[in-house]
This record gives C-alpha cells, structure tokens and sequence, in this order.
C-alpha cells in the first residue's frame, strides 16, 4: 500500500522522536498534530496502533520523551479519534495503557497531569474503561466540565474534558 506524503512524513517524525533535543520534541509534536488533522480515517489507523502505543511508551520510559510532549500528542490522537467517531483497540492492548491505568489509580494528586491522563486514557480506550480508572476518569474531567469560569484557556478546557467524558460508553467491571 502506497503511503501519502502526510502518513510518510509523520512516519518519519516518529521514527525520530527518541533522536529530537527535548526542546525541538514540542515544535515537532505541534508539526505531527498538524498532520493528524489532516489524515483520512484509513491514515489515522494506521497511527493509532498498538505498535505505535508501545513504541511512545519506550520512548517515555527511556526519558527521551517529556511527558508534557507525551501528553500533547496522545491529547490529540485521541481529539481526532473521537472526532471521527472511530474504534481503534491500539491502545487499550498497549503498554501504555497499562502505564497510564497505574499512574491514574496510584497518584493521590488530583492535578493538571491527573486531569490529562484522565483524558488521554478516555479518549484513546475503547470499548469501556477499566473499573478502577473509571471511577477515577470520570469525576477528575467532570469537575473541569462543571467550571462555571468564562475565560478562553477554562471553556478549551471544559470542552477536552467534556469530550474525554462523552468517549465513554460503559466499563468493564
């Protein structure tokens, strides 16, 4: 199957993501969400592979990787995932999924990186999540979505929360 120059090019700045100088990791990450809006659904399966998951999860563990720049490109994968409505289990048999699914149950903070994690879990794991994430995931972005504050940064964050929230269909007990 021929690959279009968007999918090569984002292929490529994957495949360079351990090589990038952390402070180049976020100009890239920004570039390759770029890229994903621009993906068919067939491109953006194609990304959203299990493989791709462990790979971000090595890359991490091995710190070169921020977890901020992590964060940024799994926010996204998952806001153009649940934008098209597509079911993609990549992640849930992943790695990284596992990671996350500790650190959202054992992190007694309640902070921004809580919040993101809540996020990206939900918005990237299909068909149900988890009984014990669940009942961390969903109250952690229903407190952003009930924020009554009108600023722009608040209502961006009402509405990540909100669609993290909406990508939950049931869970798995």
């Amino acid at each position: 199957m021929q690959q279009s120059p968007l999918l090569k090019e984002f292929c490529e700045m994957f495949s360079r993501l351990r090589v990038y100088q952390i402070s180049d990791q976020n100009l890239k990450i920004m570039t390759m969400n770029q890229l994903l809006d621009s993906f068919e659904d067939n491109e953006l399966r194609t990304v959203l592979t299990k493989e791709v998951f462990d790979e971000l999860y090595e890359i991490v563990t091995c710190k070169k990787l921020s977890m901020k720049n992590l964060i940024l490109l799994l926010k996204h994968m998952g806001y153009c995932k649940a934008l098209r409505g597509l079911r993609i289990s990549g992640f849930k048999k992943s790695a990284l999924s596992n990671c996350f699914s500790e650190l959202i149950e054992n992190d007694e903070k309640n902070g921004k990186i809580k919040l993101d994690l809540c996020e990206c879990y939900c918005l990237l794991y299909d068909y149900g999540v988890g009984y014990v994430p669940h009942k961390i995931c969903v109250p952690c972005p229903m407190k952003v979505a009930i924020n009554k504050e009108e600023s722009e940064k608040a209502q961006k964050d009402v509405e990540d929360a909100l669609l993290a929230l909406s990508s939950i269909g049931h869970f798995v007990v």
